[in-house]
């Protein structure tokens, strides 16, 4: 069937954190607009994707999400990049 885009997947569906670690970084970028962001994970290595359905899961608002704020997270391959499926703010 192909590749299911974000838009596409149901509000109920989430990727699952298998056993991963809390790591810990900071907001790299997230827009309001486009209802997404990146994470920069403090021991370097790929950003991390970040999706307002995650944050809305999580209890974070979208105003929260300051360039440069402490957070940590648990990340999940999903395609492209890790995504960010479970969150908390420092």
């Amino acid at each position: 069937m192909g590749n299911v885009l974000e838009k596409d997947r149901p509000a109920t569906v989430a990727p699952k954190a298998t056993d991963t670690a809390w790591e810990h970084g900071s907001v790299d970028f997230y827009c309001d607009d486009r209802k997404y962001g990146f994470l920069k994970r403090d021991v370097g290595g790929v950003d991390v994707f970040v999706h307002w359905r995650t944050l809305k899961r999580n209890g974070i608002q979208e105003h929260q999400m300051t360039d440069g704020r402490k957070i940590m997270f648990k990340a999940a391959a999903t395609g492209r990049r890790p995504e960010a499926v479970e969150l908390k703010l420092k």
